[in-house]
């Protein structure tokens, strides 16, 4: 099945397309729900992996923990 997830944003400054192969890769021991980071206007943006997120809140759900 499918199941929406949401997240609370405090502020938002912008929206913008950013091209895939800019993506860069992270250390995922140090950072396991980081997909990547892009450089975007001299600044690092980490891009957040939705997938990795809403597994462990499954994972979380069913085991209790």
């Amino acid at each position: 099945g499918e199941a929406a997830v949401t997240f609370a944003v405090d502020r938002l400054n912008e929206i913008t397309a950013l091209p895939g192969d800019a993506l860069q890769a992270v250390k995922t021991t140090d950072a396991p729900f980081l997909l990547g980071k892009i450089t975007y206007k001299t600044k690092d943006l980490y891009l957040l992996d939705a997938d990795k997120i809403y597994s462990f809140i499954c994972f979380r759900l069913e085991t209790g923990h």
